[in-house]
This record gives structure tokens, sequence and C-alpha cells, in this order.
């Protein structure tokens, strides 16, 4: 009789027909194998209902018989009767080579595993016992496995480490070792982030960590911490191909980000490391969108013709409000003279007219401000008439129509900050408008030495609007504030 064991799962058992009781295991290669209740072994013969559809089993070929049935297994027990660990260990490697292989593996997978447990809480003495023995048949195992690419490719390292950390604990660091050299970069990030291991590759983070949903990358900074965050960040920026390049700004805008999302405490070291690398039309665009708040106007203007229509707006409204906060001196002359989208270069591109509304806004205004003091009513309505008059000057095409866009645009609706689980979000209702006030009419809210003033709930600037609070950006008011 053959000595090597089997494991097997139940096809069906009991002939209801001729009321005997034979049945069929199945095997992971040598398929099908015939076994009588004869064969069964005796402490498990009293208890043949166990011995239904899919039920573990444990068998020996018998090699003596030939039958018209094919193969014969003798020896067959449920695999609870079974207390071979070197056994149990080595068909529990196999079952995770072969998990994502067969359903039959991945069955096997998790009876086995329970059943070694059940030994070693019921039976620890003797557990502890084998270990010495367990120890070079689990290493060989694996060493077995680690040389195969193929299975490599489709080995469940968690499920191998469980079954480390739960059985072989002081083993553990030198099978770790043997896996190490065999995992994959992806491999190793995985176990990481599980906890499994405490060693991480930071060129592997880098690459791929502005690939995961934010709240991964928000999760991989704490496991990081301070220094590791540091160091991923810089990794990040020094590993771009230039300070200029599109996609270059692209990624210096996800760093500063995911640096904010995470109220990251060296933020501002990370920004003015940046700012020392970056040549000036890239701090306009980091500016423009908020990154940092430092205005070097007389730098910034030599890059506004660059800019798009809606970001030549945002400049002049930005401009404006820092002007208007305080926050730097500077004439609306200097702010008039910066190059813009006008009327000769709107109509250099044919058909696909370019929006020219803040050309038409700073003529405007600076017209007005020439020799005029607002501070009488009769000038204020003189002015209007003048404006028509300025207006009518910049149609040169009767077929011109003329529409100023961005600047005094019809209020839609209020936005409130609200404190949720510890969070401040932002909501925005449309059906919110205060009367009355169909152009967006906010006023920044500042103290006296022109510094913003915070909410004093969720600690954001907010804006004045009909005397209630709004926490819309900035770039959606209108010009109100300048006049």
């Amino acid at each position: 009789m053959n000595t090597q064991k089997y494991l097997g799962s139940i096809k069906w058992f009991h002939d209801s027909v001729k009321n005997a009781d034979y049945g069929f295991i199945v095997h992971e290669t040598m398929g099908e194998v015939y076994f009588h209740k004869k064969g069964i072994v005796k402490a498990d013969s009293s208890n043949l209902e166990a011995f239904s559809e899919n039920q573990i089993v444990v068998f020996q070929l018998d090699d003596t018989t030939n039958n018209d049935k094919g193969k014969s297994a003798l020896n067959v027990q449920l695999i609870t009767s079974e207390d071979d660990l070197i056994f149990l260990f080595d068909e529990l490697l196999k079952s995770i080579i072969g998990k994502k292989q067969t359903k039959l593996a991945g069955h096997f997978q998790a009876t086995i595993f329970t059943r070694i447990l059940k030994i070693k809480t019921e039976r620890s003495h003797f557990f502890e016992n084998k270990l010495e023995d367990l120890t070079p048949a689990v290493s060989q195992g694996i060493r077995k496995i680690l040389s195969s690419s193929e299975i490599l490719s489709k080995l469940d390292i968690k499920f191998l480490h469980k079954i480390f950390t739960e059985f072989l604990e002081n083993d553990f660091n030198v099978f770790s070792d043997l896996i190490k050299s065999k995992l994959t970069d992806k491999d190793f990030f995985e176990l990481w982030i599980d906890g499994i291991t405490s060693l991480y590759n930071l060129d592997y983070i880098s690459s791929v960590i502005f690939t995961l949903p934010n709240e991964n990358q928000v999760e991989i900074c704490k496991k990081l911490g301070t220094d590791g965050t540091t160091n991923l960040l810089h990794k990040i920026l020094y590993k771009l191909s230039s300070w200029e390049e599109h996609q270059s700004i692209i990624e210096i805008k996800k760093v500063l980000t995911l640096s904010k999302d995470i109220r990251f405490e060296d933020h501002d070291k990370i920004l003015n490391f940046i700012l020392t690398k970056i040549p000036p039309y890239v701090k306009l665009d980091l500016w423009l969108d908020d990154y940092h708040d430092i205005l070097d106007f007389h730098s910034y203007k030599l890059f506004t013709i660059t800019l798009s229509a809606n970001d030549q707006r945002k400049f002049v409204k930005k401009v404006a409000n820092y002007v208007h906060d305080g926050k730097i001196e500077l004439p609306f002359q200097e702010l008039a003279s910066i190059a813009v989208i006008d009327y000769e270069m709107s109509k250099n591109e044919g058909n696909h007219s370019l929006d020219y509304s803040t050309s038409i806004i700073l003529h405007i205004m600076n017209e007005l401000m020439i020799n005029t003091d607002l501070s009488h009513r009769d000038v204020v309505k003189n002015q209007k008439i003048k404006i028509y008059e300025i207006v009518l000057k910049l149609l040169r095409d009767p077929k011109d129509i003329l529409q100023i866009t961005g600047y005094f645009d019809e209020c839609k609706g209020r936005t409130y900050a609200i404190l949720e689980d510890g969070e401040t979000k932002l909501k925005h209702y449309e059906n919110k408008k205060p009367r009355f006030h169909t152009i967006c009419d906010g006023r920044k809210a500042i103290d006296l030495a022109k510094k913003d003033v915070l909410d004093e709930d969720v600690k954001l600037c907010f804006w004045w609007c009909a005397n209630q609070k709004c926490f819309i950006l900035h770039e959606n008011y209108t010009m109100h504030q300048i006049g």
C-alpha cells in the first residue's frame, strides 16, 4: 500500500438505490477516487453521516486492488481527525499556491488553517513539541514556492504571513527574509499598508501615491510620519525633469495639495523650497490657484498676456482684493497697465474671438479715475453717462456684440461652512440668494489692521453679503470693492 497521504473532497457517499456505503473523493490531480466504508479509519467509521458532499478528507491510495472503478482509497478520515502537522502545513502551502488556480485549493485553505489552529489551541503542548520538526518542513515548502516565478505571481503573501504570525511567530524573521528577496515593489507596498512589514520602498511610494484616492494618500502620509512624509515629498519634487514643464507643474500642485490636506507641519518649508526653484510665471500660476499668497506684481505682470481670459480676470480681481485688504499698495494705473487680451488681439483669432472683458474693465476704470471725485452724487450720475460713452468708443464695428463677463456676474447663491464629524465642509445653496442683490456683492471680513477675520467655528475666511456670511471663493466676487 502507498503510504503517501492525499487531500480531497467528497463528491458523494452512500448509494441510496443499492443502500450501499461507498462513494468518490475528488483529488486535485487524480480526479475521482473510489472509497468504501471499509476503507474509513476506525475512529471515523461510527460517524458516516459526516462523510457528506464537499467534506475534506485525508486518504491513502490502495495500489493492491484493481477494480472497474479506477483508483481506490484506504485509511480515509475526516480532516478534523488529522493531527499530522507536517502533512497539514504542506497541504496548506499547496493551497496558498493554488488558491487562485482552482476552487478546490481555495476551499482547502480555510479548512486546513482552522484544523491547525484547533490543534494549537486544544493541544498546545503537542503543537510546541512539533515546532522543531515543522520549521525545516515549512522552510522547504517556502523555498519551493519562491523558486517558481509563476507561483510567485499568484502567491497570497498576506495569508502566508498569517500562517507565520499565528503558528511560527518565533521563526517569522527567517521566513520573511526568504520572502523579501522575491517580492515585487507592489507586494512590499501592500504588505506595508496592511501593517505586515515595517519596511517600505520610498521610491515606489513616490511613483504611485498620486494614482491613489485622496484618502489613501492621507493614510500613507500618516503611516510615514513627519520625517517620512518630508522625504517622500522631496523625493517626488527631485524626480521632476524640470521645474517649468506643464506636467511638472501638475506634480507640484499635487504635492502642495497633499501637504495641505494632511495639515503637514512642514508645509511652509516644502512651499518655500518650491518657490526657490520655480520661475516667476510658475509662481504666478500657483498664486492664481491659491497655493501661496506672495504677490510679486511687477514680476507677474510680465506674463499676464500669456494667461487665459478667465485667469486674466482672476488676476485682476485677486490683485484688487489684495489692495482692498491692505496687503499691498498699488496705484490703479499700475494695475491698468498690465498686458491683457484687447479688441485687436481678439479679432486676430478670426471666428474664434477671444474674451476681452478685462481690457474693457481696466480701460473704463482708468478713464473714470482720471480727475474724478466720486464722493458727490451728481458726479456719480455724470460718470454713468461717461461710462456709456467709453463703451461706445470701444465698439469699432457696428456688428460687434459687446459682452463683459466674469466681473459683474449674477449671484449664484450662498456658500456655508459646516462642521461634520470634526471636518469643515463647504455647502453651496443656489436658492439662498439675498434679496435685492442680483450681482454678487460680498465684502471680505477684515479687522482694523486689515487682516483677515476668521469665522469662530470653522476658522475660515468669509465675506459679508447682506449681513450674512458667505464662504465662496474670492474669484467669484464682483469688482464693487475696487471703486
